[in-house]
């Protein structure tokens, strides 16, 4: 038997099964790619009736990861970085968190200054976006830098996709594709170099992708399988070893070859 179906919008592959009079299901096929099946066990299964269902694997918008800093960093990575001015002035700075926004005050110049997620799931989504909200306080025209990057995992190294480095005094939305990145699971730093004195601000980081959801099963119409009585001989007729089932009677229904 050869199942045939029309293409489904948005499917990235499909899923077939059998059903018997009984209504037992059995799967016989996943992430097909093409529009049709081969029923290779048609021909071995018993009398009855039967139907082929075929559901679409389809790719739905998915939020992977927010995080609005309401209850604290939530096992974000924010090492402290130690800087040196001079013998009175040297200590530490690292991101914090106040009134539900995360932020870094710069205390000296030219230093970088990290917070990284921990690991996000993409793999799979077909495709993915990181959106989240910024803004800075500027010294005297003085402005950080904030760096976006992104590692993959079994990479050693993190990849610049985005760098910000202008004065907003309300917050600002920033957009970056992932799609470069999907398939895989990744972590996104927030690398903010340095200026002294100035102030950078993000809340609500969003990170959306795809997931792939299984569509109802559509079957179709019953399917009659007869075991006939079939003639494989060449001699005489009213010989029981020339049919698959013994000399047929006036009830039986025969196949010739």
């Amino acid at each position: 038997v050869n199942v045939t179906w029309e293409a489904a919008e948005g499917a990235s592959s499909y899923n077939v099964y059998r059903r018997d009079s009984e209504g037992v299901v059995k799967p016989l096929a996943t992430e097909v790619k093409a529009n049709e099946y081969q029923d290779t066990e048609w021909e071995t299964l018993a009398e009855g009736k039967y139907e082929y269902g075929v559901s679409a694997m389809v790719n739905s918008p998915a939020e992977i990861m927010r995080e609005g800093f309401d209850n604290g960093l939530n096992g974000w990575s924010n090492p402290s970085t130690y800087y040196y001015i001079s013998n009175s002035n040297y200590g530490y700075m690292s991101w914090s968190v106040y009134n539900n926004e995360v932020n870094i005050g710069a205390r000296a110049n030219n230093y970088t200054v990290s917070l990284s997620t921990s690991e996000i799931d993409l793999s799979k989504s077909s495709v993915s976006s990181l959106k989240f909200d910024y803004k800075t306080y500027d010294n005297s025209g003085k402005v950080n830098t904030l760096n976006v990057k992104v590692k993959a995992e079994g990479e050693s190294s993190w990849t610049t996709v985005g760098t910000i480095k202008d004065i907003k005094s309300a917050y600002t939305t920033y957009e970056i594709s992932l799609n470069s990145y999907v398939g895989k699971k990744i972590q996104i730093s927030f690398d903010c170099y340095t200026s002294q004195y100035a102030y950078t601000y993000i809340d609500n980081v969003v990170v959306t992708g795809t997931t792939l959801e299984e569509s109802r099963i559509n079957w179709s119409a019953p399917i009659a399988k007869k075991d006939y009585n079939t003639y494989t001989g060449t001699g005489e007729w009213n010989v029981a070893t020339n049919w698959s089932k013994g000399i047929p009677t006036e009830e039986s229904e025969v196949l010739i070859n």
